[in-house]
């Protein structure tokens, strides 16, 4: 059986305690840029490109590192099998979670489903009212409040070390279900410590990522900004409520103090986000807070129209620091000279890279490539009036198959099209020359 390898996060090495604690703990760094989420289980080491992908991988592949160890009530939730009770249907279920879901879809077909727990005599045709009923009348209740006429067949706790057994059961059960089930339960328990400035720049990475990467216009992400904060705000309400409720038979004094205690963190978690607000105030924040490089606006001088010309560089100095921060502590980053018997599967397989590659020395190979795109309809009335013309750097140290990737490359110049037509190549380009002459030498 796989056991699990306790390290550090690879973003802020923060050590976990189990796998779900893990799982959860990864939730934070979602919407970071180059972000990879890498499976901590030995034999495994599987690296996601998305927090969503990682997450149901743990789900189907590695659910018994979620249930190992736990209490005796918890694992017969998950391995006792429940048989529906409705005549046309009489199907078998593996777990509480999956029979009560299963409840559910019978009730969406309007069947009656009568509560299986015992000494409840309540019967329901709507899905909603039945869950609700659930929730209320017996959340604290496990498996072995249900009635006996479901029950197929359960584990105790004298056969619960009987590998065979769980074994067995384990392959019957669905393991999405048993999962949901320990992060419901304990999510509370393996959650990350959160400051205000830490949701803060969570947030702020969810919208620079819609703007960024999903390019979605600034007016849309503000759409969305105006409607979390509704969202936010009928949360905060509907949680006062049910906190109000749930504490009703404690003192005065106590639920004016925990009342309180929540609604100044529901102020502090508002207040924070009046940082972004506004699309100035969220390019201010991202300036400010994360790996933003300032272009430079270069002369050009006049055009044809006389009009007064420029053109835009990043320096590539800062942008080769920021990707060197980032990637050269990953395998594989410095190029190591090969043998490659006349097999080219990459530019690193080149006889000029090779040979400079057996020097001991760690070498950067930039890669920059330019392109040329419309901003309006390229068959449009305003076509080639507004071409643009940008240039990429990426890194050959990066592997093949992730420097092409949008979040690897980084943009060094922009300029109008026809501005490289009139001035020519030297001039347009000639920040770019200018900088590489001098990191060439360093």
């Amino acid at each position: 059986m796989s056991k699990l390898d306790l390290k550090s996060c690879n973003h802020c090495g923060k050590k976990m305690k189990s796998l779900l604690s893990y799982m959860i703990h990864y939730q934070s760094h979602r919407n970071l840029a180059n972000i990879q989420f890498p499976c901590c289980i030995q034999n495994c080491r599987i690296i996601f490109k998305t927090y969503s992908t990682f997450k149901l991988h743990i789900r189907k592949e590695h659910n018994k590192s979620i249930i190992e160890n736990k209490p005796t009530t918890e694992i017969n939730n998950i391995f006792q099998s429940f048989k529906c009770d409705i005549a046309i249907c009489k199907k078998v279920c593996a777990g509480l979670s999956q029979f009560i879901l299963h409840l559910k879809l019978h009730l969406d077909s309007l069947d009656r489903v009568h509560c299986p727990y015992m000494n409840c005599k309540s019967s329901y045709t709507n899905r909603n009212s039945f869950a609700s009923h659930i929730t209320r009348r017996h959340k604290q209740s496990d498996s072995s409040f249900i009635m006996p006429l479901y029950v197929v067949h359960s584990l105790n706790s004298s056969n619960l070390n009987n590998n065979k057994d769980v074994n067995t059961l384990e392959q019957e059960s669905i393991s999405c279900g048993s999962l949901e089930h320990y992060e419901n339960k304990e999510f509370h328990d393996c959650i990350d410590d959160i400051s205000s400035e830490k949701y803060l720049k969570d947030q702020a990475l969810f919208f620079l990522k819609l703007q960024v990467k999903n390019i979605f216009p600034a007016s849309c992400v503000q759409s969305i900004f105006d409607e979390l904060m509704v969202v936010n705000n009928l949360s905060t309400q509907f949680s006062v409520q049910s906190l109000t409720s749930a504490i009703s038979n404690q003192s005065s004094d106590i639920c004016e103090n925990i009342l309180s205690e929540f609604s100044k963190s529901e102020q502090i978690k508002i207040n924070s986000l009046y940082a972004l607000s506004t699309n100035k105030k969220r390019k201010a924040y991202f300036h400010k807070n994360m790996s933003y490089i300032s272009p430079i606006e270069f002369t050009l001088g006049f055009d044809a129209n006389k009009k007064f010309r420029t053109v835009h560089h990043v320096p590539i100095k800062d942008l080769l620091k920021m990707m060197y921060n980032k990637h050269s502590n990953e395998p594989g980053f410095w190029v190591k000279h090969e043998e490659n018997f006349g097999i080219y599967s990459d530019l690193l397989s080149g006889s000029l890279i090779q040979d400079i590659a057996k020097s001991d020395d760690k070498i950067l190979y930039l890669i920059l490539y330019q392109d040329s795109f419309e901003i309006v309809n390229p068959i449009g009335s305003g076509r080639k009036k507004h071409k643009i013309l940008a240039v990429y750097l990426t890194l050959a140290n990066i592997p093949s198959h992730k420097r092409y990737a949008s979040e690897q490359l980084q943009l060094v110049l922009m300029c109008k099209d026809a501005d490289l037509k009139y001035f020519g190549l030297s001039k347009v380009f000639a920040p770019i020359f200018s900088e590489l002459a001098e990191i060439s030498v360093l």
